[in-house]
């Protein structure tokens, strides 16, 4: 299935299902009413004195009152699956960007130059003068680098975390808890910056991410990534 059209139905998932018993509650009852008359003035007249049949009349207005009152049900029901689904994905966005770790990380991926991050001491920051180069040497896997001094060794556990983290709301999509329109406006312009079409660094981190991100199997972060439409970006 083309992806465009697999998302357009995983985002519209209760529209669509609502819309398809609506359907058949229709398709029901017009297979139902057939065998009685084809012609519909008929159905409502009595066959021997051909006066209205109030009884028939009202069998078919109960019956459409049924349909109309199932179909107002289900439209009620996915509204407030839908405002539930908000409601969550609100919180899962608030508990995420209350994080310090978020904060932190997300502070390295707007600037460059001076920074204040933790440091080993307890209790204890480190200012920092922050540049790509820095970034991309404290994401290198451990392929390339087996040893990580500070600051590089807390700036890899600072997006460890905050990779981990921003995994959590694919997860939560390929559930069905949260649909991608619940947070691509909180989510978006980050995914660029670590994708390559940030304003702040060069395609040589995003480049630098995805290795780190592939080498530590962190696929949500990729897929999320993908599916908001942010590849990593070709240089």
């Amino acid at each position: 299935m083309h992806p465009v059209i697999r998302n357009f139905y995983s985002d519209n998932r209760a529209e669509l299902l609502v819309t398809l018993v609506v359907i058949l509650l229709i398709a029901i009852s017009a297979i139902a009413l057939f065998p009685f008359r084809s012609d519909f003035q008929q159905l409502l007249l009595n066959d021997q004195n051909q006066k209205v049949d109030f009884a028939r009349l009202a069998a078919l207005f109960g019956g459409l009152a049924t349909i109309v009152g199932g179909a107002f049900a289900l439209w009620r029901w996915t509204i407030d699956q839908r405002w539930r689904r908000v409601q969550y994905a609100q919180q899962l966005l608030q508990k995420f960007f209350e994080k310090e770790n978020t904060k932190l990380a997300l502070r390295m991926l707007d600037v460059q130059g001076e920074t204040e991050l933790p440091s080993s001491e307890e209790g204890e920051v480190q200012v920092v003068f922050l540049t790509e180069e820095m970034l991309i040497i404290s994401l290198r896997t451990l392929k390339d680098q087996q040893m990580f001094d500070e600051p590089h060794f807390t700036i890899r556990m600072i997006f460890d975390e905050f990779f981990t983290d921003l995994s959590m709301f694919q997860h939560h999509i390929d559930a069905n808890l949260i649909k991608m329109k619940d947070i691509r406006p909180y989510l978006e312009y980050w995914i660029k910056s670590i994708c390559g079409y940030g304003h702040i660094y060069s395609g040589a981190l995003a480049k630098q991410i995805h290795q780190f991100l592939k080498y530590f199997d962190y696929s949500a972060v990729l897929k999320l990534s993908q599916r908001l439409g942010y590849p990593l970006k070709a240089n």
